[in-house]
């Protein structure tokens, strides 16, 4: 039995309406994201205000993370400082939303740089797992009472 599937469409636009759809989304999305950038560069000083009278660490924190990074790795501090100043509306959002964030317990913080590679503090050691070596097997032992069927030799290693 052989089926033979054929797109026998009266439409004579085809496809093209889908196409078009598409296009006017993205020309949607790309005017909603234009509106909501305008919006961020009007409201941006009175975010970065607010994060400052909410909890002024935050921000302090970031500029010292920005001074470390710098100090460790210079491109990558430099870029981070170009793009803080280009990006300027998201940064502070961004601060204000972090300052309206409950505090992490200082236990429960994980030790780590601002990126994922950056360098390991210099005061932690590496500690290493010793394993029990599995290369060879345990010795079996023998039983006294040997079966004659053979069934147990299955069940062993």
């Amino acid at each position: 039995m052989n089926f033979y599937y054929q797109n026998k469409s009266n439409n004579p636009l085809g496809g093209f309406l889908s196409i078009v759809f598409l296009v006017l989304l993205l020309v949607g999305l790309f005017y909603l994201f234009s509106a909501f950038t305008k919006f961020l560069y009007w409201a941006s000083p009175f975010l970065l205000i607010a994060a400052l009278i909410i909890r002024y660490k935050v921000v302090v924190n970031y500029v010292k993370m920005l001074g470390n990074l710098v100090q460790k790795m210079p491109a990558l501090g430099i870029g981070a400082i170009l793009l803080t100043f280009l990006l300027y509306p998201f940064v502070s959002l961004h601060l204000f939303m972090k300052a309206l964030r409950k505090p992490i317990p200082e236990q429960e913080r994980p030790q780590q740089g601002p990126f994922f590679f950056d360098p390991r503090p210099q005061d932690q050691e590496e500690t290493f797992t010793e394993f029990e070596d599995l290369t060879e097997p345990p010795p079996k032992e023998k039983p006294d009472d040997k079966d004659e069927d053979g069934y147990d030799q299955f069940f062993e290693l």
